[in-house]
C-alpha cells in the first residue's frame, strides 16, 4: 500500500490544479494562535507550548489512520494516506513553475513566471539567473516532494505532515515567539539532512558521478555545512554543476530546449530522473521485504 499510496498522490498532484487554498497552513496559523495565549516568557512554557503544537495534529492523524485501517478497511486507509500525502506536497507545484518560466517569450516577463519558484529578485546576470533557478528547482522538489516522501516512509502519514508543518511554522502567518522559530528551523534541518543527502547520491548516480562528488566536497571543504542551521547548500552546488555539465553536453535535451534557461529545463528533467529512482528503490525494499 505504500508505494500505491505514493504513486496515486503524485499522479493528483501532478494532473490535477487544486487550489493553493486546500493545501494552507491557515489551521496551524489558528491552532498557534489558540495555544499561543499559554506561552509566557519562560523558556519552559514556549518548548511546551511549541511541542503541544507539533504533537497535537501529528497524534490526531496517527489516530485516524489507525481507525481507518481498523474498521474502513485497505482501501480506506489508502485513500485517506493518498490525501495526507497530496495535501503535505503542499501548494507548490515544480514541475508547473518550471513550464511557465521555459514559456516565457521576453526576459521582462521572467520574474512574474518565477514569481512563486523564487521569492528574492533574479539577478541580471543569465548564468547567475540560471544558476538561482536551477537551485530553486532543487529546493523545491526537496521540500515538495522527496522530504514528505521520506519521512513518510518513515514514521508514515504523521511524518509526511510533520515535514510540512516544519516548513510551515518558518512562515511569517504562524504567529510564534524569536525561540519558537528557531527551533521550527532546527527542526526542518533536521528532517532535510537526510533528504538532501540522499538526493545528492541520486545525482550523482543519474549524472556524471565524478561532478557531483567534486561539487559535493567542494562545498564541504570551502563553505561547511551547519545541520542545526538549515544550510543543505551541497545538494544545490551539486545540481547545478550537474546541470550546467549536461546542459553544455545537451545530455538529454531536444532541439526546443537552448538558451541560457537550458540548465532549467535539464534541473526538472534531473528531478523526475531522482523521483523514478527513488521509486524504483522503494519497490525493489519493499519486494525484498514481502520475500522475507
Amino acid at each position: 500500500m505504500t508505494l500505491l499510496a505514493i504513486l496515486f498522490a503524485l499522479l493528483i498532484d501532478y494532473a490535477l490544479h487544486l487550489p493553493p487554498a486546500l493545501r494552507s497552513a491557515q489551521w496551524l496559523a489558528a491552532l498557534a494562535r489558540g495555544i499561543g495565549q499559554m506561552s509566557g516568557e519562560t523558556r519552559r512554557t514556549e518548548a511546551l507550548v511549541w511541542a503541544g503544537l507539533v504533537v497535537l495534529p501529528l497524534a490526531v492523524v496517527a489516530a485516524a489512520g489507525t481507525l481507518l485501517t481498523a474498521y474502513g478497511g485497505v482501501l480506506a486507509a489508502l485513500v485517506y494516506v493518498a490525501a495526507i500525502l497530496v495535501y503535505s506536497f503542499g501548494p507548490l507545484n515544480v514541475d508547473r513553475e518550471v513550464s511557465r518560466i521555459l514559456a516565457v517569450e521576453t526576459e521582462a516577463k521572467l520574474p512574474a513566471a518565477a514569481a512563486k519558484l523564487i521569492a528574492e529578485p533574479l539577478p541580471a546576470s543569465p548564468e547567475t539567473r540560471s544558476r538561482v533557478l536551477v537551485e530553486a528547482v532543487f529546493s523545491g522538489a526537496l521540500r515538495c516532494w522527496f522530504g514528505v516522501i521520506f519521512w513518510f516512509l518513515i514514521f508514515g502519514p504523521a511524518g509526511a505532515l510533520l515535514f510540512r508543518m516544519a516548513r510551515w511554522m518558518m512562515e511569517e502567518s504562524v504567529v510564534l515567539s524569536a525561540r519558537q522559530r528557531q527551533w521550527s528551523a532546527a527542526l526542518a534541518a533536521v528532517l532535510e539532512w537526510p533528504v538532501s543527502q540522499l538526493m545528492t547520491l541520486g545525482l550523482a548516480l543519474v549524472t556524471d558521478f565524478d561532478t557531483v562528488f567534486k561539487a559535493w566536497r567542494h562545498y564541504h571543504r570551502e563553505q561547511g555545512h551547519g545541520l542545526w542551521e538549515g544550510d543543505n547548500g551541497f545538494l544545490l552546488a551539486a545540481a547545478w554543476e550537474a546541470a550546467r555539465d549536461a546542459a553544455a553536453s545537451r545530455d538529454g535535451f531536444t532541439e526546443e530546449r537552448r538558451g541560457p534557461l537550458a540548465p532549467v529545463a535539464l534541473a526538472r528533467d534531473l528531478v523526475w530522473r531522482l523521483l523514478a529512482i527513488w521509486l524504483a528503490v522503494i519497490a525493489l525494499l519493499l519486494m525484498v521485504s514481502w520475500l522475507t
